[in-house]
């Protein structure tokens, strides 16, 4: 009877499972281990990245004298006009000229000092921390962005130099931006204007 077969019929999808299911749990809602996961890797990053930060201002509000080269850096800062540091600098210094304008800005501000000199390098180094940790981040993976974001936050070297008036904060800087903006041309779908995008940002680190 037509009832009978409808009703049987009614039974049989009843009883049989869901297919759907399992692409529901996949594509769901993340369970709670995972969002615990997560919290716990922002806590720690967070915790790495204040790290060097606090060690960077302690750095920098140590009262360390300036050494010879600073002093030489100073000295061509306020010697010379603000075209003036496009050209040879004086008693054999080195430096980009957009970093030396960031400096002439600095001590134009905050006085020829300890302070006004080496503030620059401080942000830079400050800025260079969640840089370093992004990069590496989207690159690699969240276990290498720590990684990187701690040797980056604790290293000797670049905490020296984030209080000292040369522009090697600067140059770490760089290559990690660098790093980011050429990540993307590493795909196939990659456009003439990435490469412009990047050529610009190697230019502009070597300023």
């Amino acid at each position: 009877r037509p009832d009978s077969h409808s009703t049987r019929h009614a039974q049989i999808r009843r009883i049989q499972p869901d297919r759907s299911a399992p692409f529901r749990a996949e594509h769901g809602p993340p369970s709670r281990r995972v969002m615990k996961a997560e919290s716990a890797h922002r806590c720690l990053a967070w915790s790495i990245g204040l790290l060097g930060a606090a060690v960077r201002l302690r750095q920098f509000f140590s009262g360390r004298s300036l050494w010879l080269d600073e002093v030489w850096v100073g000295f061509n800062l306020q010697k010379r006009s603000w075209t003036g540091l496009f050209g040879t600098l004086d008693h054999d210094q080195v430096a980009p000229p957009g970093f030396l304008v960031l400096e002439k800005i600095a001590i134009s501000v905050l006085g020829g000092g300890e302070y006004g000199l080496r503030a620059v390098p401080l942000l830079i180094s400050l800025v260079t921390i969640p840089v370093a940790y992004l990069t590496v981040k989207r690159m690699v993976g969240k276990t290498a962005g720590l990684i990187v974001l701690a040797l980056v936050s604790v290293n000797a070297q670049l905490i020296y130099y984030s209080a000292e008036a040369k522009q090697y904060s600067l140059d770490v800087l760089s290559c990690f931006v660098i790093l980011a903006v050429t990540h993307p041309l590493l795909n196939d779908e990659t456009r003439r204007r990435d490469w412009f995008i990047a050529g610009l940002t190697g230019e502009i680190g070597r300023a």
